[in-house]
Formats: structure tokens, sequence, C-alpha cells
């Protein structure tokens, strides 16, 4: 007679010994882009940016006027330049959307996982804790690029097409790098502040009330202690006043916060990510150990 065995199936996919990570974040995109509430998010970043292609065409098609007495008139419009100024001021208008999407996308990456027992089969796969962390961050982070470093870069490169020269192609080229600098600068300390959120609290509307509550507390601060004490240098005590310090130095544009230094600012903005950072560490490399 035959003989049956009852063994579980193998394993006869591919094991990646490198980026496993990407695994996580694919994952989690999916289940985001699930939410009509994240797609109207993006939705508003791109109608944002769909208008500022609109403007950069407009532009550049009365610089292309040469002699008219219109194109002579807007060259002297601060306004109407794509230089530093311009992706300075998109980046900041974009910055609000980043934070809220973060909150809504990431309150529930780490806390839902041990809510739930995931934790542990997610460390059963050839995970370690760190490409768990790696992949919820890298996670947050594209929500960040998504809003700022890559539609910054379009515009970028439809500048260069609407206005193809030798000297639009050296300003395209020194403002790639501000824009990347500026737009990880906004998007890494939401995506490590939130996360650190989500893994000490227990579920994702606490976690979305405390990162919430924390920055209001955090912006009182920064406007109330200068007036007390009537130093103006305390305005970095105010976390959003000293990432568009930073995003200032960047692109080199004209110190709106003249009483708060640059390099002040990027040790505050370094020790925030450090410390975000270790609480998400600690709390997976623990559930990493006893799994």
């Amino acid at each position: 007679m035959p003989i049956f065995h009852r063994t579980y199936r193998s394993f006869d996919g591919k094991v990646w010994r490198h980026f496993r990570w990407w695994q996580i974040v694919r994952q989690e995109w999916r289940i985001m882009l699930k939410s009509r509430l994240f797609r109207q998010l993006l939705g508003i970043s791109l109608f944002l940016t769909g208008l500022h292609v609109v403007l950069v065409y407009l532009i550049d098609t009365v610089a292309n006027m040469q002699g008219h007495p219109l194109s002579e008139a807007i060259r002297e419009m601060e306004i109407a330049r794509i230089d530093e100024a311009f992706f300075l001021r998109f980046i900041r208008l974009q910055t609000p959307l980043v934070f809220i999407a973060c909150i809504f996308s990431g309150s529930r990456l780490i806390c839902n996982d041990f809510r739930y027992n995931l934790v542990d089969i997610y460390f059963s796969k050839p995970l370690s804790w760190w490409d768990y962390v790696a992949g919820k961050t890298v996670t947050l982070l594209l929500v960040g690029f998504g809003m700022t470093v890559f539609p910054a870069w379009l515009l970028l490169l439809l500048h260069l097409a609407f206005l193809p020269s030798l000297d639009t192609l050296g300003e395209v080229a020194g403002l790639a790098l501000p824009n990347l600098m500026f737009g990880l600068t906004v998007s890494l300390p939401c995506a490590l502040g939130v996360l650190a959120s989500s893994a000490v609290f227990n579920g994702p509307r606490f976690a979305s009330i405390a990162v919430f509550m924390v920055l209001m507390a955090n912006a009182a601060f920064g406007v109330v202690l200068p007036e007390i004490l009537d130093q103006d240098s305390l305005r970095i005590i105010a976390f959003p006043v000293a990432l568009n310090r930073l995003g200032e130095w960047y692109f080199g544009a004209v110190n709106l916060l003249e009483d708060v230094s640059w390099k002040q600012s990027a040790v505050y903005v370094t020790a925030v990510c450090a410390v975000a950072l270790a609480m998400v560490c600690m709390k997976v490399r623990r559930a990493g150990a006893a799994s």
C-alpha cells in the first residue's frame, strides 16, 4: 500500500541576501494605497505640484520672449523666478502634507504589529530587527520624498526642458542637492518621530494624538519663551523653525530667521532623529531577541 507523509510545504521562494527590508516597504505601500484618505493627500500634493508645473511653464515661456516688454517686467518680479527661493517655497508648502501623511500612515506601522503579534511572523522569516526598522523608516521616507524631493526634481527637469541652455543646466545641477537635503531634513524627523510614537503607544490613535500634541506644545514653547525671556534665538525651540532655518541655509536664501543659527538647528534636528531612532530600535530589538 502507498504510504502518505504529512509534512509542511518546503519554502520555494527567493531568499534575498540584500535589501530584505524592501519587502516590508512594498507590503506597507500596498496597504497605504488602499486608504482613501492617503490617496486624497497624494492628490492634493499632485495638485500643488501641477500648479507649479504650470507656473514654471509660464515663466519659462515668457523668458523666451526676447525683447518683449512683458518679458522684461516679469523678470524684475522676484516671485516669477525659477531659483532657490522658488523651490524653498515649494517644499515649505508641501511640508504640512508630509507631516499629516506620515502621521496617518505611520502611526499604525509598529504598534499594530505588536498588538496583533505580527512581529513574530516578521522575525520568523529571514529578517533581522534592523531590516524591520529600515523597512518601516524607508516606507515613510518615500512618503515624504514623494511630496517634496521627487516633485522638486520633476520641476527642475521641466525647467530644463522648457528653457534648454547651458545656463539652465548649471542652475538645475546646483539646485538638485539642496532640494534633496531639504526634503530629507523634512521627511526623516517626521518618519522617525511617528515611528517612535507608534513604538511607545499601543494603538495608532494614541500614537497620532501624541505626535500632534508634542508638536503643538513644542511650537507653543517656541513662541512663548522668546517673548518672556526677550531672546529671539530661543525660537529654535520650535522644531519647524529649525527645519526652515536649515532650508534657508541649503538654498542660500535670504536669512529670514536672523537670530537662529543653522548649526544649532542642525544639531537640534540630528538629536531629535537620534533619540527617535533609538526608541524604535530598543523596542524592536527586544522583540527580535524574544522571538
